[in-house]
Formats: structure tokens, C-alpha cells, sequence
């Protein structure tokens, strides 16, 4: 009965447990809920007739503000000092090309060379790059500061590393993604209006995005030449014609190893055994999962391994995005940096409408489990009654021993006299039956005797009587 019990209480557990389990992920999920809102007024605008992508934080607001606008930002020029000195890379770094260059062997005399041509020598890198299919030799050259960038980028001297050179510059890690765009747009340079893109809006490698079965999406991606580019194609969208398209900052998203889950590999560098990106379980893929519940390889929630809901996924997704996040901050794109994860939130716009939804759901999940979380709980009851009365009787019991242990302590005496009663007439009995025995034996004895007596005599008789005989045989002879 307790066994019992105990499975119908694990049972309430785990359905209480997939309840709760169900309402966090609508929540989590309510983001996708406002992506409809937002294609269902924009379809009522006559703005676009197909999906959004995936939504953030980040691509509402950046949608929303861009929706708003109608300006276009074509052939306007602006400070890219100011934008470079607020924010910051890293690095700056460019190539320089040239015959004389394999003349220098070492690095001292490259640096010595680049000192007397620009006066800078504080490097951060000055590294050789020679071609497979020729003998010219590049150099890649890294500074820290953007001062230092745009002296080492201005014109050389002709007599620079002998022969002359040419600075190929690099441009900013800036990229972007426009929404909506008709599939049978070709993203080649022959084109016009890509061209027209590259040329109005300081965009460069323009391609078309396919999924994963290679087949064209909606949506292209191109590099910004310059971070004021970045900003302009973000705040006010692109045209191509005479119809303007969304753009969004192109967010890099931190792979986890797909074999075991690790962030410290990828699948091809991976020794470990074969896990579930979703259930973090052995002997199985994430495409063969059976089970109801996400549990983290990393950091064990209640979630897949790649989610942005992973503490650590969510860090590492921040820090290879953050110069992107820099620039986004700053021109105030989105509040802080957890609004590029793709994780649940609210929205003051859809509060209301969403918070229906969710309770709508609630009521449905409620009505679906309540007749059996009802009778379980009427079975916990029933079980509990009866539990009630089993250790009544058990306490009854317990009163019930001592006078138990006196009868047993009774029944014990009695028997000891009896034994020792059984012992002494045992005893009576046997030595009357010894004497008894003893008295035959000393009569039989007796009787012994006198028989022995009276073979002797008749012995003794009968040898007389024979001596007779033979006496009498011996004289009959003579």
C-alpha cells in the first residue's frame, strides 16, 4: 500500500512537473506569437506578404523603427572618423603589395622599412603572406590604434621597399541581412540593382542566403564598408527599385560541438561519445529523440545544448558579437546586449494581447490534467485514511504486548513444573522397574544353580552306570 502511494505521489509530481514545463515554454516561446502580430499589420499595411525571420528583441525594435521611417539614405556622406574613434575595434589591419618586399628577410629590416616610410612603429603584427602561384610577397599588418591605421594607409613613398607599394585595405566585420527579398532577384554583380546596393549604401559581397537543402531564401546578406554604412542600412532599411526592405544586423551564433555538445570543440576535433543535443542523453541524435523534456550538456537546464537560454551559449554568443554590440548600444538599437538571444520576453505593445494568450493556454493545460491531478489527489486521501488506521492498529498492538509477554511468562513457569513433575515420576518409574528386573535376575540365578545341581548329579549317575556297564563287558570277555 505504501509502495503504492508512493507511485501515485511520484505520478502528481511528474504531471505537475509537465505542466510547469508547458507553461515555460509558451512563455518562451511568445516571441514568435508577436512576429505574427507584427506580419499580420504589416500584411493589413500592405507592407510585405511573407514571414519574418526568427525574431529577438533586437529585430522587433529594429523592424518597428525601420517601418516608421521613409527615408532614404542614398549618396549622404558622413564623418567616419567620428564613428572609428567611438567605436573601437580591436584591431585595424590591411595588406601591403609589392615586388620589393621579398628583398627584406626579416622582420626587423620590414619594420625598420615601414618606420622610415610612415614614422609608426608600434606594431601589432607584421606578417608575410606569399602566394602559391607567384614569388610576390604581402605583408598583413595589424595596429591598435584607428590613428595609427590612417597614417599607415595614407600614400607611401615611391621608393618605398624599393620597388614601391599598394595598401589594400580592410574593411570593418560589419555585417547585415535584408528581409523579404524576391527569390528570382539574382545576387550577382551583373545585376543592376545590386549594383545600385553596393553603390547607394557602401554594401559589398552581396549574396543570396539558401537553407539547408541549398534551396534561395528571402533574404540576402552583404558586408558594410564602412560602420557609418552599418548604421544607415539599420536605422532606415534599403531600396532596390522603388520598394524598401527591412535590414537587420547579421548575428553570429556560437556552435556547440554536434556529436557531444562541448563548446570547446567542434565535430571534427571530437573524441567523446555520441550525445542528444536535446535531452543530453546517450545512443541517440536529436532527430531520434523521444523525450518530452530539453536538458542542457552544459549547464543542465531545463533547455537544448545550443539554446540561447544557456548561460554559457548566451556569454560566448555576446563576446564574439561584441563589437557589432558596441555600435548597436551606442546608437541605442537595443538596450543592452541579452536582446540579440533569442529567448522569451515581453513587449509592452503585445502585453496585453499576449497575456490573453497565455492564459488561454493555461485554461486549456488546466482542464486537460485537473480530472487527473482530481483523482490522484482522491487516492492520496484514500490512502492516507487508510495508512490512518493501520497505525491505529499498529498502536493497538503495541498496547496489546505486555500483557502478551505476561501469558508467555506464565505458560513458561507452567511448563518448567511439569517438566520437573515428568522428571521425578520418569525417575519413580525406572527404579521400581530396575528392582523389579534385579529380583528376576537373582531368581533365575537360583534356578540356575539348582538345575546345574541336578545335571551334576545325574552326570555322576550315569558314569557310575556306564563303569558299570563296562565292568560288566570286560568280565564277559574273560
Amino acid at each position: 500500500m505504501e509502495i503504492k502511494l508512493k507511485k501515485d505521489i511520484a505520478t502528481l509530481k511528474k504531471v505537475q512537473k509537465w505542466t510547469k514545463n508547458i507553461l515555460t515554454r509558451i512563455s518562451n516561446h511568445s516571441n514568435e506569437i508577436k512576429s505574427d502580430n507584427i506580419v499580420k499589420q504589416s500584411q493589413k499595411n500592405g507592407k510585405t506578404n511573407r514571414k519574418t525571420t526568427p525574431s529577438t528583441k533586437m529585430t522587433t525594435n529594429i523592424i518597428k523603427n525601420q517601418s516608421m521611417t521613409t527615408k532614404s539614405m542614398t549618396n549622404i556622406e558622413h564623418d567616419e572618423e567620428f564613428y572609428e574613434q567611438k567605436y573601437k575595434r580591436d584591431y585595424y589591419d590591411f595588406l601591403l603589395i609589392g615586388n620589393g618586399i621579398s628583398g627584406y628577410s626579416n622582420i626587423y629590416e620590414r619594420i625598420d622599412e615601414i618606420k622610415r616610410c610612415t614614422g609608426i612603429d608600434n606594431l601589432e603584427m607584421v606578417r608575410p603572406i606569399v602566394e602559391k602561384n607567384s614569388k610576390n610577397m604581402k605583408l598583413k599588418i595589424k595596429v591598435k590604434e584607428y590613428s595609427d591605421y590612417k597614417t599607415l594607409t595614407k600614400e607611401w613613398p615611391s621608393d618605398s621597399f624599393k620597388t614601391g607599394i599598394k595598401i589594400k585595405k580592410s574593411y570593418p566585420n560589419l555585417k547585415v541581412i535584408v528581409l523579404d527579398v524576391q527569390r528570382n532577384l539574382k545576387a550577382n554583380q551583373d545585376n543592376i540593382q545590386i549594383k545600385a546596393l553596393q553603390d547607394n549604401y557602401g554594401l559589398y559581397n552581396i549574396r543570396r542566403i539558401h537553407n539547408h537543402k541549398n534551396q534561395p531564401c528571402n533574404k540576402i546578406t552583404a558586408k558594410c564598408k564602412k560602420i557609418s554604412d552599418f548604421i544607415d542600412v539599420i536605422k532606415d532599411g534599403v531600396f532596390i527599385g522603388s520598394k524598401k526592405y527591412r535590414v537587420i544586423p547579421h548575428i553570429v551564433n556560437y556552435r556547440v560541438c554536434s556529436k557531444c555538445g562541448s563548446l570547446k570543440h567542434q565535430q571534427k576535433d571530437c573524441l567523446k561519445a555520441q550525445y542528444c543535443l536535446k535531452c543530453s542523453g546517450t545512443g541517440h541524435q536529436i532527430d531520434n529523440c523521444n523525450s518530452f523534456f530539453d536538458k542542457c550538456i552544459n549547464c543542465l537546464g531545463p533547455h537544448k545544448c545550443f539554446s540561447d537560454k544557456c548561460k554559457e551559449i548566451a556569454q560566448k554568443k555576446i563576446f564574439i558579437n561584441r563589437f557589432v554590440l558596441k555600435i548597436l548600444i551606442g546608437e541605442k538599437f537595443i538596450s543592452s546586449a541579452s536582446d540579440i538571444l533569442q529567448v522569451g520576453y515581453d513587449s509592452e505593445e503585445d502585453q496585453t494581447s499576449q497575456s490573453f494568450d497565455t492564459s488561454k493556454l493555461n485554461f486549456l493545460i488546466e482542464s486537460i490534467f485537473s480530472d487527473k491531478i482530481n483523482n490522484l489527489e482522491h487516492t492520496l486521501n484514500n490512502q492516507s485514511s487508510s495508512i490512518r488506521k493501520i497505525k491505529e492498529n499498529i498502536q493497538q498492538i503495541t498496547n496489546d504486548i505486555p500483557d502478551v509477554k505476561s501469558s508467555v511468562r506464565s505458560i513458561q513457569e507452567t511448563l518448567i513444573d511439569l517438566n520437573s513433575k515428568l522428571n521425578f515420576e520418569v525417575n519413580s518409574f525406572m527404579v521400581n522397574e530396575l528392582e523389579s528386573v534385579k529380583r528376576n535376575i537373582e531368581i533365575n540365578n537360583k534356578s540356575i544353580e539348582q538345575i546345574y545341581e541336578t545335571s551334576l548329579k545325574n552326570n555322576n549317575n550315569i558314569q557310575k552306570e556306564l563303569f558299570e556297564i563296562l565292568k560288566y563287558l570286560d568280565l564277559s570277555k574273560t
